[in-house]
């Protein structure tokens, strides 16, 4: 019997990184699509968004709900821009939600600004789902964020920022 000194997950990286990925996505059949986007989502790399991206135009259910999983795994700082494209652009509202938690989860304060506009001029379904994130986020820069937009926003978004410290406090 051969010994196999890599990992299952070391060769889903050395197959990435060696391109070997993106032309199976190409495949006609679905479930070899839909296996490629399972494998991305444990490749925590920027370019993993672009078989991300491809898979949003697929049609077939089993690639949509691979989609959909990867957007949700896939939350790491340089996941931000793509994220946020996804969000801005999608008109699946499963996907912007998707798209909308993972950026919550990443820990910088671009993402926590992301959320924050959200609360501002986000869809209402959107705007609850951004203050939970904010209240719940947990990295310091979310505090300091918060307490500046407090000293500028008036009315609706005053309050629910007002809100989301309150929630942040009790934690």
């Amino acid at each position: 019997m051969p010994r196999h000194d890599a990992t299952t997950a070391e060769c889903l990286v050395l197959t990435f990184k060696e391109g070997l990925l993106a032309p199976m996505f190409g495949h006609q059949d679905a479930r070899v699509r839909a296996a490629v986007l399972s494998a991305i989502q444990r490749l925590f790399f920027k370019r993993s968004f672009v078989l991300v991206t491809r898979g949003l135009a697929d049609g077939a259910e089993a690639v949509r709900r691979e989609v959909h999983q990867a957007v949700s795994t896939l939350h790491f700082g340089h996941a931000f821009d793509p994220l946020a494209r996804i969000y801005r652009e999608s008109v699946d509202a499963s996907i912007r939600r998707a798209a909308l938690e993972s950026i919550g989860k990443i820990r910088n304060v671009d993402a926590a600004e992301k959320v924050l506009d959200v609360v501002r001029y986000g869809a209402p379904d959107e705007q609850g789902i951004a203050r939970t994130l904010l209240a719940s986020a947990d990295h310091s820069g979310v505090a300091e964020l918060l307490e500046r937009a407090l000293a500028f926003e008036t009315g609706v978004v005053r309050s629910a920022v007002e809100n989301v410290l309150r929630l942040r406090a009790g934690r």
